[in-house]
């Protein structure tokens, strides 16, 4: 809820039906093909579905650019075992967290689905690599992306993830390098992170960023739902010096600098500003 006064049903209808409209004249998509996705607008739920779409800030904004998310709710999406309410709360869930924890940067340009750089890796002696955040390629598989990309913008492992309310941090399609990647740039990447696998750090990454808001980080795979293993600490301490500077740079993203200085004590001369602490025992420390 943003505090705005609710609108009558009819307009809501007439607005979320000129935007789905409009989206397949944009990209082209066949008559039938939209009249067949707006007959399951009819079934019971919709009219409650738009009115919360209206009433969340993050949420509206994003229906206004992605108009699919009027009807996101009609078909299994992020995990099989989600009914369609249970779709609707995840949705609206993740939209809130996004508008009250991202900070407005990265949350105005996640809203507006933009491709946002988070943060560059460099591993040892190898080609920097790069934290890209950004819509899923398949919508159904969760409503944001997280991806390791080389230079050449090339994949070497990918993820979706949504941040679910009481669900948790729900992490799936999680895919390897891209087939037309190159397999020396492989190479080059394990050599660097001293055996560090792709897909194992962005796993990292996304429990960190979930311990940090206190969240469980749930990974879900085709046998359902499972709570990710912690990372293993018995790895060299090259390996595990790399996977904590990724971590560093990862989360920084994900702080809100206005908010930090705003929490910071007033310096005095005995003692200069502190600042947040980066890591704490079990747990990062919340944002």
């Amino acid at each position: 809820m943003d505090g705005r006064e609710p609108r009558p049903a009819h307009a809501l209808w007439v607005e979320a039906l000129h935007r789905r409209w409009s989206l397949r004249l944009a990209c082209g998509e066949r008559s039938w093909r939209t009249a067949w996705r707006l007959l399951h607008w009819l079934r019971p739920g919709q009219t409650r579905w738009l009115r919360t779409v209206d009433e969340g800030e993050a949420l509206r904004r994003a229906a206004q650019v992605d108009p699919r998310l009027y009807e996101r709710w009609h078909r299994p999406c992020i995990a099989a075992r989600l009914g369609p309410a249970a779709r609707q709360r995840v949705v609206a869930a993740h939209y809130d967290f996004v508008q009250r924890r991202f900070p407005a940067r990265l949350r105005d340009r996640v809203l507006r689905g933009h491709d946002v750089r988070l943060a560059t890796l460099r591993p040892d002696g190898s080609a920097p690599v790069h934290l890209h955040l950004r819509k899923p390629a398949r919508a159904g598989t969760g409503e944001l992306a997280l991806l390791l990309l080389n230079d050449e913008r090339e994949p070497l492992a990918a993820c979706a993830l949504t941040f679910g309310g009481g669900e948790g941090l729900l992490v799936g399609a999680m895919q390897g390098a891209s087939p037309h990647l190159d397999t020396a740039a492989a190479g080059d990447f394990l050599r660097g992170s001293h055996g560090l696998q792709p897909r194992e750090l962005l796993l990292s990454l996304l429990r960190e960023l979930a311990a940090w808001h206190r969240l469980p980080c749930v990974q879900l795979d085709t046998l359902g739902a499972r709570e990710t293993p912690p990372p293993d600490r018995r790895a060299g301490r090259q390996r595990e010096a790399f996977r904590r500077e990724a971590c560093r740079a990862f989360l920084d993203a994900f702080r809100d600098p206005l908010r930090q200085r705003m929490q910071a004590p007033a310096a005095t001369p005995a003692q200069a500003p502190a600042d947040p602490p980066r890591h704490a025992p079990g747990l990062l420390a919340a944002g």
